[in-house]
């Protein structure tokens, strides 16, 4: 999913279905309808995968001790609030209510790309959380030690 880049803002239909972007969905191949996972994510987004890079992903939940009470939990809000949707005629993918609340999503929803992952958030709460990683100095430290 690494086509996608920017912040855009998309809004949700009636039916909570989000059009994805034409430069997203032309990355599947022709014929090819794609099935995405999407699951509660961290600092109130949703995740969206694609099938393949969620088995990925999924792995390394299961690699995880169970006998961990903290790996528990991981693998309950990863696992337990992740579904599957895939793309509509339209080129739509439906988001469950569940999610949407979680989220804190209504109409608007903005979505951030992260290579293998699409977060999905609410514009507001987004924009907030950028606004505390530009002024959190370990963050603008850390940024420094990665340019080359």
């Amino acid at each position: 999913m690494s086509s996608l880049i920017g912040q855009p803002v998309y809004s949700l239909d009636a039916k909570f279905r989000l059009n994805l972007p034409a430069k997203l969905r032309r990355s599947f191949p022709e014929g090819v309808v794609p099935r995405f996972i999407i699951t509660q994510g961290f600092d109130a987004c949703l995740l969206l995968f694609t099938s393949a890079q969620w088995e990925t992903f999924e792995k390394k939940i299961a690699d995880l001790s169970y006998s961990n009470h903290s790996y528990r939990n991981i693998q309950r809000v990863l696992v337990g609030s992740a579904c599957e949707t895939e793309i509509d005629a339209q080129g739509r993918i439906l988001i469950p209510q569940n999610l949407l609340s979680i989220a804190k999503i209504d109409k608007e929803i903005q979505l951030i790309s992260l290579l293998d992952k699409i977060e999905l958030w609410n514009p507001a709460i987004f924009k907030e959380q950028m606004d505390k990683v530009q002024s959190d100095k370990n963050f603008q430290e850390t940024i420094e030690k990665l340019y080359l």
